[in-house]
């Protein structure tokens, strides 16, 4: 039952109370003014009463709805929302992994993905295609996050040659990740001189050679991050046009 209807019916039964008190009194002591009286006092208390609880019940429906919002510390990178710094660090791969550059090595599927799709960039002459390589971080709410981004942006179509580049944010899962990568292997040959560590900014460039790109980004992510060897990664992709 609604608190409107509620209120209505206090006031009535209040009303019908009140008036059978009222006449009650009057029956039993006389119709003199001493009974009136007395009557009333009886009677206007309930009344009143009844009044005051019916406006108390339409005020509560007209009292807006509060709900509980609980906040929590988020940033955004390239329309990725991910938890707190904290969160997103205790949950990461804590194992260093150890290799060689020169093992030549790339976690499963990730050229086949990314050769196929800059190919196909190639072949519509597009001037931008970009690809998220994501990971699933265990125990993180949410838990795929973007962890590095395989881009091009060259004009295609009026003769800019294919170059194509890898972006890595290391910071936005911790300042020990941009400390492990200026110690990485490749730092000095192939992302220092591109690279912006004071904006989060972590670039290489390797022109139309698809497999060294794959194979410094394996490498990184495999000692940089400790991302498991076993790794099998998911893939956004930009619309080709």
């Amino acid at each position: 039952m609604k608190n409107e209807t509620k209120s209505n019916l206090i006031v009535i039964f209040g009303s019908i109370v009140g008036v059978a008190l009222f006449f009650g009194t009057v029956l039993i002591i006389g119709t003199s003014l001493v009974a009136v009286i007395i009557g009333l006092a009886i009677t206007l208390p309930i009344w009143i009463y009844s009044v005051a609880k019916s406006v108390a019940l339409v005020k509560k429906d007209q009292q807006p709805i509060v709900s509980s919002v609980t906040q929590t510390t988020s940033y955004v990178w390239h329309g990725e929302t991910i938890p707190d710094k904290k969160e997103m660090l205790s949950n990461m791969p804590q194992r260093p992994i150890v290799l060689s550059p020169n093992e030549g090595f790339m976690y499963q599927g990730m050229y086949d993905t990314i050769h196929d799709y800059f190919r196909r960039v190639i072949a519509s002459k597009a001037c931008h295609g970009m690809i998220d390589v994501c990971f699933q971080v265990p125990n993180a709410t949410p838990s795929k996050h973007v962890i590095l981004q395989i881009m091009e942006d060259s004009d295609l179509a009026h003769g800019e040659p294919f170059d194509l580049g890898i972006y890595f944010c290391p910071d936005n899962y911790g300042p020990e990740y941009g400390e492990r990568f200026k110690r990485n292997f490749y730092w000095e040959s192939c992302f220092k001189e591109s690279s912006r560590p004071d904006e989060n900014t972590y670039l290489a460039y390797f022109g139309e050679d698809i497999g060294t790109a794959i194979q410094v980004a394996s490498y990184i992510l495999a000692t940089v991050y400790y991302i498991p060897l076993n790794t099998r990664f998911t893939y956004n992709f930009d619309t080709i046009g």
